[in-house]
């Protein structure tokens, strides 16, 4: 059995609608992002508390809808989602009522009606007090899960971005029809928008279990932005092994890595998080992972003695913009001094640069070609083993790596084509040296196991296959070497404990090893 698929409910408290489905409500703008049809109220009006419960269903399949939700929508905005495994015959509450049933196939589709009764039975409306006192039929989600996995979850979360008031992308246009209608003139004298393609409310592309960016940052705008406490891995004390951090709401915690397991759980820091992204690496130049909060007002700084963090107050000088909270924020070394820079990538690519005891005031590097917002991911990490982060762009059929200039400006930009070699990400896509050539490689992790294409040497993309089963955890999959052996490894984090799957350069060990004693997470 994978030890990425076990689920245990325990923490370690130390620390579809388908494209010929006709709109029921015409788009009230064609902005890019996700699109609210007209007259639908999002649960901003309710505090964004949203009560789920569940109709039918095994645990499994309660599991499944729970963890997507809250792995996604959770994740990148500040909703709560209230779980019952029983639904009320009636209610004062408007309460989203799901249904599961079932199709052969994985082509199978759900549907999602607001402020209406799913169509699954029972069939006899669940009534809630709305707004106005009267009594209306709550809304409901009607899934049909099929027997693939990465499709399941497809229609979870797109199903769910209806509950939260999305409308299905492709709706940009009159018709409703998947034609790539872009820049076609609308009748009133506009043009239409270009097409988020890469939406997870777009019904007409690639069915990928995950939000693009811009869903994030767009979900993140409508319902406000979720602390950044996420679980990760750094080398806090500079032994050249990253080990888990745990950022709870009062306290950050981590264990040490002994080359064979983690263990030495020990308290680091107090309340310590941004508002908008929690980031670590090194920003001194010493050797030890840093902690670097980011919030509305600026990006404070927590420096690493080696085992805990002592507070260095805010790091970056007012007036912060750029830095506004709406973009994606990533540590990466910019201009070989040693230090890590902050980047934000919102559009255009801004960087902060580290002197060592403060970030510069924000410089805007241009990025050529880029047709940022619409992208699936962008990242930095250092391709061609110079030393410098490269901008990576992953486009869903296409990867951008853009290189860096000597004058220090995104100058240079290259594309591969991954769909000529079938890579198909529906998991996790992120970076790390791998094979230990000092260049960092790209990893694809997948519900059947895990590829890598190594170091971008060349426009002709080979991805080989590294693990003989899957690998990926329920709460997070990260990438760091944990042995110190200079090649990147895969830790998942599972609500029984970490388990890692070691590099030894061609591969990674199948199933992997659980490297802790017991669970090992961030707490809600």
């Amino acid at each position: 059995m994978c030890p990425a698929l076990r689920t245990v409910v325990v923490a370690w408290l130390a620390t579809g609608a388908s494209c010929t489905d006709p709109p029921t409500e015409e788009p009230a703008t064609a902005a890019s992002g996700l699109i609210v049809p007209t007259g639908a109220a999002l649960w901003t009006t309710r505090g964004n508390q949203i009560p789920v419960c569940f109709l039918n269903g095994t645990v499994d399949e309660r599991a499944l809808f729970r963890t997507t939700v809250e792995r996604t929508w959770g994740a990148a905005a500040a909703i709560t989602v209230h779980w019952s495994d029983a639904c009320p015959f009636t209610g004062t509450t408007p309460q989203v009522r799901v249904s599961f049933r079932h199709a052969a196939g994985a082509a199978s589709h759900g549907a999602a009606t607001i402020g209406t009764a799913a169509a699954a039975p029972p069939t006899a409306p669940v009534w809630c007090l709305g707004d106005d006192g009267f009594f209306v039929p709550c809304p409901g989600v009607d899934v049909a899960l099929g027997t693939d996995r990465a499709d399941a979850e497809y229609q979870i979360i797109h199903l769910f971005g209806h509950v939260l008031g999305f409308a299905n992308d492709e709706l940009i246009f009159d018709d409703g029809s998947c034609r790539d209608l872009t820049g076609v003139p609308d009748g009133t004298g506009h043009v239409l928008d270009v097409l988020d393609r890469q939406s997870v409310m777009y019904g007409c592309g690639e069915r990928r279990p995950f939000l693009s960016e811009l869903d994030r940052k767009t979900v993140a705008m409508a319902y406000g932005r979720r602390p950044d406490r996420r679980d990760r891995v750094a080398d806090l004390n500079g032994d050249g092994r990253v080990e888990p951090i745990a950022t709870n709401r009062d306290s950050t915690w981590a264990l040490r890595s002994g080359g064979f397991g983690f263990d030495g759980f020990h308290w680091v820091f107090g309340a310590f998080y941004g508002s908008v992204a929690t980031l670590y690496g090194d920003v001194t130049g010493d050797g030890l992972a840093d902690g670097v909060a980011i919030n509305a007002d600026g990006a404070y700084v927590a420096v690493s003695d080696g085992t805990t963090l002592q507070f260095a107050g805010r790091w970056t000088p007012l007036p912060l913009n750029p830095f506004d909270g709406n973009g994606r924020y990533q540590l990466a070394e910019v201009n070989g001094d040693g230090h890590l820079d902050l980047v934000q990538v919102d559009g255009q690519v801004y960087v902060a640069l580290s002197t060592g005891t403060s970030f510069a005031p924000p410089g805007h590097y241009g990025w050529p070609g880029a047709r940022l917002g619409t992208d699936l991911q962008h990242d930095l990490a250092d391709v061609d083993g110079d030393g410098r982060a490269e901008g990576i762009r992953w486009m869903g059929p296409e990867i951008v790596v853009t290189r860096l200039s000597q004058d220090s400006a995104f100058d240079f930009h290259q594309t591969y084509h991954a769909i000529a070699s079938r890579l198909w990400v529906d998991r996790e896509l992120g970076f790390g040296d791998v094979d230990g050539d000092g260049r960092a490689d790209l990893i694809a992790v997948s519900y059947d196991g895990v590829d890598v294409i190594r170091s971008f040497d060349t426009s002709v993309l080979v991805p080989e296959r590294w693990t003989t089963a899957p690998f990926w955890g329920t709460r997070a999959t990260l990438f760091g070497d944990v042995n110190g052996d200079g090649r990147t490894d895969l830790i998942a984090v599972n609500d029984d404990g970490d388990w890692v799957a070691l590099s030894d350069g061609t591969g990674f060990v199948p199933f992997g090893v659980r490297w802790t004693t017991g669970p090992f997470y961030s707490l809600p």
